[in-house]
């Protein structure tokens, strides 16, 4: 699991939650969309403002020049791609970046909906209104309900994921790119994560999009 406590970097995080004896679905990792990145070549980026250094992978060039679209990248872009493992060009929605950095290192509080505390579902129904400027229900049930139910291979970048944790129904995220997502975690406050994690695949509930 990825932190989002540090603007600058991410760093693992263990559920402290028992997984049930039985799930509804495991989720498979050929179930997802993938991406598949070309061969490449690793060169060190610079976090700016941080001067975080990190790995950005992106295609081979003869030149051995950045593309264009890369050169006017952000620095948002440069550290989600990091830490989504994509290329920088894939991640074009800055709007969205700048959500997910914005609410970094919140914690969870159940029923909240403030940068002092928020809950997954005020997350998610954040996030949707802020930067897809449409409106879905309050609760984790409510908000399944709402959406058109789509599988997994068909995910998309602001779809949601929900999950059976205390019961059927008590976790949404919402899904970013290569089988990551992001929520309002109970044990990390707003983090990234992975589908395939085991945690998530073994209380992986079912997928939406939001009509």
């Amino acid at each position: 699991m990825l932190l989002l406590s540090s603007c600058a970097a991410f760093k693992p995080a263990a559920s402290s939650e028992t997984a049930p004896a039985t799930s509804r679905r495991p989720v498979k990792p050929n179930d997802h969309i993938s991406t598949t990145v070309p061969t490449k070549r690793v060169y060190k980026v610079t976090h700016d403002p941080s001067g975080t250094e990190g790995k950005l992978f992106i295609p081979n060039r003869n030149d051995l020049l950045l593309s264009g679209d890369v050169e006017t990248s952000n620095w948002l872009q440069f550290k989600y791609a990091i830490s989504l493992d994509v290329m920088v060009e894939g991640l074009s929605n800055t709007h969205l970046l700048a959500f997910m950095d914005e609410w970094c290192g919140t914690r969870y509080r159940y029923g909240g909906t403030t940068k002092k505390g928020i809950d997954c579902s005020a997350f998610s129904s954040s996030l949707i209104a802020s930067v897809y400027d449409l409106t879905i229900p309050r609760t984790v049930r409510e908000q399944y309900q709402y959406c058109q139910h789509i599988e997994t291979n068909e995910l998309q970048e602001g779809d949601l994921v929900f999950f059976n944790t205390k019961g059927p129904f008590t976790h949404v995220g919402v899904y970013l790119v290569n089988n990551k997502f992001v929520h309002a975690s109970v044990s990390g406050g707003v983090v990234i994560s992975d589908l395939n994690e085991a945690y998530y695949l073994k209380r992986f509930a079912g997928a939406g999009r939001v009509r």
